[in-house]
């Protein structure tokens, strides 16, 4: 190894050391990077406030009705359940600890629902 060669793989070295430092939890115990979903482009993570930003510029761009970034989360759970997805499977999804956390949550049905449930009861008297 050159010595130019040798200088930039010792900075590498550093410059890996001290992004482990200060991105601690981005890291799993052995050193090695975890998966993150959100990172920038030099694999930084990025701060939740920059995700919020992002968000708030789409939604104007696209003259959409603003939701905030937690609102798709009962959106994609709400359009799960009126597709007929079974309850284990969004409670496995959304990162919940009991399916009765979803049910209870999400276990609201629509008007129309609620209307064809009637039209199926009435059938069975």
């Amino acid at each position: 190894m050159s010595s130019t060669e040798y200088a930039i793989y010792h900075r590498l070295q550093k410059l890996a050391k001290q992004r482990r430092n200060e991105w601690g939890p981005a890291y799993s115990p052995d050193g090695s990077e975890t998966e993150l979903l959100y990172t920038n482009n030099f694999s930084y993570p990025i701060l939740p406030n920059s995700l919020t930003r992002a968000w708030s510029k789409f939604i104007k761009m696209n003259k959409l009705k603003y939701t905030n970034i937690h609102g798709l989360r009962h959106t994609f759970a709400s359009y799960a359940i009126v597709n007929g997805v079974n309850f284990k499977t969004i409670q496995e999804q959304l990162g919940h600890a009991h399916v009765n956390i979803s049910i209870g949550t999400y276990g609201h049905l629509t008007d129309e629902d609620k209307a064809k449930d009637l039209k199926i009861f009435n059938k069975l008297m």
